[in-house]
This record gives structure tokens, sequence and C-alpha cells, in this order.
């Protein structure tokens, strides 16, 4: 199993990976919010008066059938100051992709590459060739750690059957038995028409990311990709 949680650091209001000890920050965005209808960032002011970006988050609209994925991906960047909100965009489309037959860990019911997030397909957001590829999503069953995020959103505990936990991957090769890779703790997912059987998970979803993941080199990422 490699699965990795981000769990919250109270005194900073961040969130840390326990794979590599770096900051992960909770995410404010919202893709309505953001979304111009052009896939690109609303923002059309000169970059050369931008903070450099140092996170990303992703939120998405999923269809899941037993076999494939379909989805629309966001990629929101941001400077530093997070608060501030992402300071660049991108709506990614990516249909008919195949599940993997194995997933990193038995609470991943559905692992998918997304090569529709390409390095070049991100090249218009500043920073995002340091965003490690390829990249993998995933949905399962929702993990304790993102109860607080859910009441934050006014979802009681008791009410949450909606809601699927969301993950995220860098891993350089597919997921198997002997190396299942590494999934991250990406969100939540709350399902719009959605069936599960304890072994797969199918329908639609809207995912809301909750953590922020840095834009380091690629080379110098801290992500395990090793399995056990």
């Amino acid at each position: 199993m490699r699965l990795f949680l981000l769990t919250p650091a109270i005194a900073f209001g961040v969130a840390c990976s326990v794979a590599n000890g770096g900051l992960n920050q909770p995410s404010d965005s919202n893709p309505a919010d953001n979304d111009t209808g052009s896939g690109e960032s609303p923002d059309t002011g000169d970059d050369a008066d931008q903070e450099p970006h140092q996170w990303v988050g992703f939120d998405a609209v999923i269809h899941l059938t037993e076999t494939h994925a379909s989805a629309t991906v966001q990629l929101n960047f941001y400077p530093d100051a997070v608060d501030e909100g992402p300071s660049c965009t991108l709506a990614i489309e990516m249909k008919n992709q195949a599940l993997q037959a194995s997933t990193p860990d038995e609470s991943v019911l559905a692992w998918w590459d997304n090569p529709a997030l390409s390095a070049d397909q991100r090249s218009a957001c500043e920073g995002a060739a340091r965003l490690p590829n390829p990249i993998q999503l995933g949905l399962g069953q929702l993990h304790t750690a993102l109860l607080p995020y859910l009441s934050e959103a006014g979802v009681d505990a008791e009410n949450t059957k909606d809601y699927a936990g969301a993950y995220i991957g860098f891993n350089a090769s597919e997921a198997s038995a002997d190396q299942p890779g590494t999934a991250f703790l990406l969100g939540y997912a709350q399902s719009e028409a959605a069936e599960s059987t304890g072994a797969w998970i199918s329908g639609s979803f809207s995912l809301k990311g909750v953590f922020l993941f840095p834009l380091n080199e690629s080379t110098d990422t801290g992500f395990d990709h090793g399995g056990q």
C-alpha cells in the first residue's frame, strides 16, 4: 500500500505530507468562480508584474464508468500569497481514459492517468512545467482527515454518503501489485449520480481539491514512487 495522507497542521492552518514533510496548503478556490469558458485564466495583466507561481490545486468534474474516466480538470496556480486566490487557471478536458487495473491502495477504487494534463497543455500558466508529469487522479473511500473540511462546507459528518475521497499521484509507471506507486489525499468529490459496490465506483462527481501542491523541479519533488 502506498497511500500518503495530508493531515492538518493546526498551528499554521496548512497540511503536511507524511511522504516528504513538505507543506501543502488548503485550497479555497472554486471552479465556478474562475471559469471564463475559455479554459484559461481570467487574468490578462502583464506577467512581469505577477509573483511567480509556487502552488497548484486541482478541481474537476468527473464521469466514471466501470472501465473508463472522462473529466474536465481545472488547474489553479497560486503565488506564495495563496489567500489572494489563483492567479492563473486552466481547464483541460480528458475523454475516455482507461482505468488502471491496480491502484496504489485498497481505499482507492478508481485510478487513471491524465495524459491531457501534459506539460504542453498547461504551458499557458507560468511555472506549470514544474509540476511532475504524468499525473494520476483517483476516487475512493472518504478518509476521516477530510471530515473537518466537509464540516466547513456545511456537510454534517453523519451525511457524507454522497461523498468520495479524491486522490492524486505523480507516478512514472502504471500501478501494479509489485509497484503500486503512491497516492496522495487531494480532496473530496460529491456524487451527482453514483454507484459503489465497495470494490469499484462509478457515476458523476464534482471534485473539490482541499490541498495545494508545491511547484518544485520535477527532479526534486520529494514524491516517493517506489513500491513496498
